[in-house]
């Protein structure tokens, strides 16, 4: 999944755009999928996402799933939505960009934190971000390039991502998840 830190940017471009009640709430649901005691039920993961690059790929969130997890009508929810379809998004751009069929689980995984990890202090000043205390542990000042895409197109997904209409993407997954859904 995309690290908290680009999590935070897209809720603040998303919130540039947008005049909401209560802009912690946001924040806060922006957050609160991966802040769960088992992340991999706020994002209703496949039981076998672990097997490979691909299945992680495709099983790491049921977009589907999720839709009755949480209430567009509150901030807060308005934030939950926008970080799992930042996930779901973030997942299908990096799948786009090369072959995963022969990658094993953990090469991905291992090249995902490392986007992460050399990001963060990238999307930490662009947006100017200061994360709160109970958040320094995804605090990373590591150098290097990212892999998994480049640094253009993670400040165009966050872009992308923060001017999002969160209604008509809820509405477009209604109108799919009969086709789409996992069983």
């Amino acid at each position: 999944m995309p690290g908290v830190v680009i999590h935070l940017a897209v809720a603040k471009e998303y919130l540039k755009k947008q005049s909401l009640t209560d802009k912690m709430r946001l924040f806060e649901g922006s957050l609160a999928p991966d802040d769960a005691e088992n992340p991999a039920t706020t994002h209703h993961s496949s039981l076998d996402f672990h097997n490979d690059a691909l299945s992680f790929l495709n099983g790491k969130i049921n977009i589907y799933e999720t839709l009755s997890d949480f209430d567009l009508n509150t901030d807060y929810g308005r934030g939950y939505f926008l970080h799992l379809i930042t996930d779901y998004e973030y997942y299908n751009l990096v799948k786009r960009q090369r072959d995963y069929s022969c990658m094993p689980y953990r090469e991905l995984k291992d090249s995902l934190h490392h986007d992460y990890n050399v990001t963060t202090s990238h999307f930490k000043e662009k947006y100017d971000i200061v994360l709160p205390d109970y958040l320094k542990r995804f605090d990373s000042e590591l150098e290097g390039d990212p892999v998994a895409l480049s640094l253009e197109q993670y400040d165009d997904f966050v872009k992308r991502m923060g001017e999002i209409n969160l209604e008509e993407y809820y509405r477009a997954l209604l109108n799919e998840k009969p086709n789409k859904s996992r069983k």
